[in-house]
């Protein structure tokens, strides 16, 4: 079996350090279980996207060298920014005035966005493909501070470098990541929802899953996770919401967040856990929700449906 690794909104600056370390610690305990294991992260790696978080960044996330370190958590990969997307946050403390700001040290840690990423081996002829967006690129001031997204021009730019017809090699999994979740709705009737990513974005991007063959969708930003098996532009997709991995428990964005999302402040600490199962001519995808309780990251064992695991088999087409 294969796990990848999905972490979302550290908010390092903001983080509790203690949960950070449960976090790495979670990260080595899966990795030595498994063949192969990578760690994803779905935005908001800093919390004002300054040169010292960045920097913090990338000894936690090991961003250029295969565990840098014994405190790394690690991508296990040698090229910058290829399981990483920027978050609202990563633009640093003008981000709501100046949307288009990227400092070097940002560029640098997310690489050239959009990404189609090279596919990669996972067993059984089966190979998995990262593709990678930016959902604040083309968010106008009062969408920046409300946290919204937009991505229209980001995935138009993909799926021309995904090729004209889109179509993915075969035995290919597509996993798209992104900050924003696709499905989430803000829970009350506004003129200008917070958090959402908007409508013409949500409709670019189920045209793309359907034309260029997306099998799996993942975000992070609204700090509490979300698992579902659905529809999205005519194709079963799997989606997965990592919630707030290491940011400080009852911070005001944590609480604000909580709060506007599920109506509860001071939502545990979460993180997805995707596990893999090749065969030679399907592959089984389960998503699973760990929470920190108890100083330690744990499969959920709650009762909310949204957090209870989802699976999907692909046919390798």
């Amino acid at each position: 079996m294969i796990r990848l690794i999905h972490t979302s909104d550290l908010h390092l600056g903001r983080h509790d350090p203690a949960v950070l370390n449960d976090l790495v610690l979670l990260v080595h305990r899966l990795r030595s279980q498994d063949r192969v294991s990578r760690l994803l992260m779905t935005g908001d790696a800093t919390n004002t996207g300054s040169v010292g978080q960045f920097d913090h960044a990338r000894e936690i996330l090991g961003n250029h060298a295969a565990l840098a370190g014994p405190a790394a958590a690690g991508l296990v990969t040698t090229q910058p920014g290829t399981g990483v997307v920027p978050g609202n946050h990563d633009y640093g403390p003008r981000r709501l005035v100046f949307s288009e700001v990227q400092t070097d040290h940002f560029v640098e840690f997310f690489g050239q966005l959009p990404a189609p990423g090279d596919p990669f081996s996972i067993g059984e002829g089966w190979g998995l493909q990262v593709l990678r967006v930016c959902t604040t690129r083309g968010a106008g001031r009062r969408d920046q501070f409300l946290a919204r997204g937009s991505c229209v021009d980001q995935l138009a730019s993909l799926r021309q470098r995904l090729g004209d017809d889109g179509d993915k090699p075969h035995g290919v999994v597509r996993v798209l990541l992104l900050h924003h979740p696709p499905s989430y709705r803000y829970p009350w009737a506004v003129p200008w929802p917070p958090f959402e990513l908007d409508v013409e974005s949500r409709d670019e991007l189920a045209r793309l899953v359907e034309d260029c063959e997306i099998d799996v969708l993942l975000s992070g930003h609204t700090h509490v996770p979300f698992l579902r098996v659905g529809p999205m532009g005519g194709r079963q997709v799997v989606e997965a919401v990592s919630g707030s991995s290491a940011i400080r428990s009852g911070t005001k964005a944590a609480e604000v967040l909580g709060h506007a999302v599920k109506g509860a402040p001071g939502a545990p600490n979460s993180l997805v856990v995707h596990e893999i199962q090749p065969a030679p001519d399907t592959l089984t995808w389960t998503s699973k929700v760990y929470e920190r309780l108890n100083a330690r990251f744990a499969p959920y064992d709650g009762g909310d449906e949204s957090k209870l695991p989802v699976s999907r088999v692909i046919d390798k087409l």
